[in-house]
């Protein structure tokens, strides 16, 4: 069961462990690709949005919207695509990103 995040501020999501997806779309709604991420919050304002750093120290940018993180249940979770396993985060995001015609 999803359980979304209450109280969840710009201030106390620094320095939690995130597993994201991002799902690439074009305008009709076919699917494009998908970006699979994870890290620990480094940075998150109202302004510049959220920043989130891997352990190879690869850095990944979202909107400044809180309302997209839901409370991750204990566990592992493999990432089909690198085949990375992330333990135990404290959030999950997921985004759809609509690519332009150009």
């Amino acid at each position: 069961m999803i359980e979304y995040v209450k109280n969840l501020t710009f201030e106390n999501i620094i320095g939690k462990l995130i597993l994201g997806v991002v799902t690439y779309q074009n305008k009709a709604g076919e699917v494009l690709g998908y970006k699979r991420f994870h890290g620990r919050v480094i940075s998150a304002n109202s302004e510049k949005g959220i920043t989130i750093k891997n352990e190879d120290n690869e850095t990944f940018n979202l909107p400044p919207d809180l309302n997209h993180f839901e409370s991750a249940n204990p566990g592992e979770y493999r990432l089909n695509d690198s085949g990375k396993i992330v333990v135990d985060p404290d959030y999950i995001t997921m985004w759809i990103s609509t690519k332009s015609d150009s």
